[in-house]
Protein backbone atom coordinates (compact mmCIF):
# COMPACT_ATOMS: atom_id res chain seq x y z
CA UNK A 1 0.00 0.00 0.00
CA UNK A 2 1.41 3.49 -1.33
CA UNK A 3 -0.05 5.64 1.59
CA UNK A 4 -1.11 3.94 4.74
CA UNK A 5 -2.75 6.04 6.74
CA UNK A 6 -1.59 7.15 10.22
CA UNK A 7 -2.77 5.50 13.66
CA UNK A 8 -4.79 8.56 14.05
CA UNK A 9 -6.83 8.61 10.37
CA UNK A 10 -7.55 4.63 11.75
CA UNK A 11 -8.74 5.45 15.26
CA UNK A 12 -11.02 7.89 13.54
CA UNK A 13 -12.54 6.25 10.96
CA UNK A 14 -12.52 2.38 12.10
CA UNK A 15 -14.26 1.20 15.53
CA UNK A 16 -12.09 0.00 18.53
CA UNK A 17 -12.27 -3.46 17.32
CA UNK A 18 -11.71 -3.08 13.96
CA UNK A 19 -8.35 -1.26 14.97
CA UNK A 20 -7.42 -4.03 17.32
CA UNK A 21 -7.56 -6.69 14.96
CA UNK A 22 -6.51 -5.05 12.02
CA UNK A 23 -3.22 -2.69 13.86
CA UNK A 24 -2.66 -4.92 16.68
CA UNK A 25 -3.32 -8.80 15.71
CA UNK A 26 -6.33 -8.87 17.34
CA UNK A 27 -9.37 -11.29 17.13
CA UNK A 28 -12.49 -11.04 17.44
CA UNK A 29 -14.24 -12.87 20.24
CA UNK A 30 -15.61 -16.13 19.15
CA UNK A 31 -19.03 -16.17 17.48
CA UNK A 32 -19.65 -12.70 17.64
CA UNK A 33 -18.34 -10.91 14.14
CA UNK A 34 -21.15 -9.05 12.06
CA UNK A 35 -20.34 -12.00 8.84
CA UNK A 36 -20.57 -15.00 10.87
CA UNK A 37 -23.46 -16.12 9.34
CA UNK A 38 -23.02 -14.24 6.07
CA UNK A 39 -23.93 -16.23 2.90
CA UNK A 40 -23.82 -13.71 0.21
CA UNK A 41 -21.19 -15.07 -2.88
CA UNK A 42 -18.42 -12.48 -3.53
CA UNK A 43 -14.49 -11.71 -2.48
CA UNK A 44 -13.98 -9.95 0.92
CA UNK A 45 -11.68 -7.37 1.00
CA UNK A 46 -9.04 -5.56 3.69
CA UNK A 47 -10.58 -2.96 5.61
CA UNK A 48 -7.78 -0.99 5.62
CA UNK A 49 -6.25 -0.92 1.78
CA UNK A 50 -9.31 -2.63 0.02
CA UNK A 51 -6.92 -5.42 -1.18
CA UNK A 52 -8.98 -8.97 -1.93
CA UNK A 53 -8.26 -11.52 0.79
CA UNK A 54 -10.36 -14.72 -0.49
CA UNK A 55 -13.88 -15.12 -2.07
CA UNK A 56 -16.94 -16.52 -0.39
CA UNK A 57 -16.28 -20.30 -0.97
CA UNK A 58 -13.28 -20.24 1.39
CA UNK A 59 -14.86 -18.69 4.20
CA UNK A 60 -14.26 -20.72 6.55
Amino acid sequence: MANKPSAEELKKNLSEMQFYVTQNHGTEPPFTGRLLHNKRDGVYHCLICDAPLFHSPNQV
